[in-house]
């Protein structure tokens, strides 16, 4: 009788430890997926944030871009004469008063000669 009683407490107790690791290792796999998700969401919001940068970036230099067109749409020359009364001969593609009908060879440079 006392060993049956034995044999069971033992297997009691080789059940509560089985039953204690177990727990044991869900509760580490709950952990391991929170840590996972962290850090996902930390990737999540870095690319957030980099996307942000970027198109603040975008905008600044669409800014610029424009600022830079209105400035050189800002000056316009009717014609070579023009440009060379104001001063202005040779005119630079990319600068104020250039036009295409200023730069007869297309080198971007109008009224060169």
């Amino acid at each position: 009788q006392k060993k049956k009683e034995e044999a069971a407490r033992l297997a009691e107790e080789q059940k509560k430890k089985e039953e204690a690791a177990r727990l044991a290792e869900e509760q580490k796999k709950k952990e391991e997926a929170a840590r996972l998700a962290e850090e996902q969401k930390k990737k999540e919001e870095a690319a957030r944030l980099a996307e942000e940068q970027k198109k603040k970036e975008e905008a600044v230099r669409l800014a610029e871009e424009k600022k830079e067109q209105e400035a050189v749409n800002s000056v316009y020359y009717e014609n070579c004469d023009a440009v060379r009364s104001a001063g202005a001969a040779p005119v630079y593609k990319g600068t104020p008063g250039y036009g295409k009908h200023l730069d007869r060879d297309g080198d971007g440079i109008g009224c060169d000669k």
